[in-house]
Order: structure tokens, then C-alpha cells, then sequence
């Protein structure tokens, strides 16, 4: 049984360094929105709308994605970006119109140092959801193996005793070597065992004596 709680104890111990390890790996960042940079983009994205392909994203600081007049996505500069403009304003996402001739093409959607955060929390939230459901089936599965290991073989013998008590011996006890009560049980199975011999004796005994005063 030890062994099934230092096991136990090992895996807890796991899960609150890993629960304190995600808990401080969502980024915060005090960097303040390049809104030069932003703009600049929005005229590129303006400029090249019927060609996005052409877009120059390489030094550009924050991922985004576009989205049409119809809230369809059309392109992404980064994977795991949310879907929807709703989704992303809602973790912080800077949305800005493409108008051409006062029409709404469309809208960039930038992911800032805010919305980079938001949007991480989000993931560390749902890994420390996960963690927390890993940890509950752990211990249940701990539970159960410590229910197999002490508490059925200790009802069993409860049982046996009880049995044992009503005079009922013909019913032996199952033994499993590598139980927590291996030997006990081992133990209880002889002596009932050696009960049930004592009394087939005396049964005989009395059988003989019967015998003996039957002749005349």
C-alpha cells in the first residue's frame, strides 16, 4: 500500500507544480500599440485589396486576419487567431475598417500586446481545465485502486469471519499473494482449515463412540 500512496502523493505533487507552472506563464506586457505601424498597414491592406498575396508582413509587429463585408474570413498572418470579429474584439483585438469611396470593404482585425495576452490566458485557462480533469480522473483511478487493494479484501475477510463464526468452514478463502493481506488471509484460510479438521475428527469420534455403545 505504500508504494499506491507515494504514487499518489508523486502525482499530486505534479499537478500543483504544473497548476503554478501555467499560472505564471500568461504574458502581460505594458508595450503600448505601434499605432503607426497599424496604419500603415491598413493603407496596405486598402491599397492591395483585390490582391492580398501582396501584403508585406515581414517586419509588421502584431498577427492579424481579415475579415469582408460579410464577417467572412479571407486571410490570416497566424494560426489560432479567433473567427470571428466578435470572438476577437472580446479578447482585445483592435479592429479597424477598410473604406474605399466611403464603402466598407471590409476590417483588419490586430492582435496587440493586449489581445496577446487575452488571448494566451485564454489557452492557459483551458490547460489548466484540462490539468484539473487529468488530476480528478488520477485520483479517481487512485480511489478505485486503493478500494481494490484494502477495502474489498477487508470486507471479504469480514465476511469469512463472520462465517467462520456461524460454524459455516466449507467456504475457503481466495488468496492473492501480492494483496495488502496476503499472508493475513493466508493465516485465516488455515485456520479455518483447521477447524473444519477438528470437527470432521470429532464428528468421527462421536460416529465410533455411537458404534461402540450400539453393541449389546
Amino acid at each position: 500500500m505504500k508504494k499506491y500512496v507515494l504514487a499518489y502523493v508523486a502525482v499530486v505533487a505534479c499537478a500543483l507544480i504544473g497548476f503554478l507552472l501555467l499560472a505564471n506563464s500568461n504574458p502581460h506586457s505594458n508595450v503600448e500599440v505601434d499605432t503607426v505601424a497599424i496604419n500603415e498597414m491598413v493603407h496596405q491592406v486598402t491599397r492591395n485589396w483585390g490582391n492580398l498575396e501582396l501584403l508585406d508582413t515581414e517586419n509588421f509587429p502584431y498577427s492579424f486576419f481579415i475579415l469582408d463585408s460579410d464577417g467572412e474570413h479571407i486571410q490570416s498572418t497566424a494560426q489560432g487567431l479567433p473567427g470571428s470579429a466578435i470572438s476577437a474584439i472580446r479578447i482585445g483585438f483592435l479592429p479597424m475598417s477598410i473604406v474605399v469611396n466611403e464603402q466598407i470593404l471590409g476590417t483588419v482585425l490586430f492582435e496587440t500586446s493586449a489581445a496577446s495576452a487575452n488571448h494566451a490566458s485564454l489557452r492557459v485557462n483551458s490547460q489548466v481545465i484540462f490539468a484539473f480533469i487529468l488530476l480528478c480522473a488520477l485520483n479517481a483511478a487512485f480511489m478505485m485502486i486503493l478500494y481494490m487493494a484494502i477495502v474489498k479484501p477487508f470486507r471479504r475477510i469480514q465476511r469469512f469471519a463472520h462465517n467462520i463464526s456461524l460454524g459455516i468452514l466449507d467456504e475457503s478463502l481466495p488468496i492473492h499473494k501480492n494483496n495488502l493481506f496476503g499472508l493475513f488471509t493466508q493465516s485465516f484460510d488455515i485456520m479455518r482449515e483447521s477447524l473444519q479438521d477438528a470437527r470432521q475428527k470429532q464428528h468421527k469420534a462421536e460416529r465410533q463412540h455411537q458404534r461402540v455403545n450400539s453393541v449389546p
